[in-house]
């Protein structure tokens, strides 16, 4: 799954490992899915979402 994490990362107020406490999931499984090695479960494309101050998951991860 793609995905455009790191666009919204880099436009957005926190870093990453404020994100990733906010999300609660580990460096690797960050690492897996901005590499596009992991399709994260709903949930956590919802988490990372509303951490990145996004208001649909699409607007993040697409195909």
């Amino acid at each position: 799954m793609k995905t455009k994490i790191n666009y919204f990362v880099k436009n957005s107020n926190l870093n990453q490992e404020q994100i990733l406490k906010k999300i609660n999931i580990s460096q690797k499984t960050w690492d897996a899915i901005i590499d596009e090695k992991y399709v994260p479960t709903l949930l956590t494309a919802h988490k990372i979402t509303k951490a990145l101050n996004c208001n649909h998951i699409d607007e993040v991860f697409f195909e």
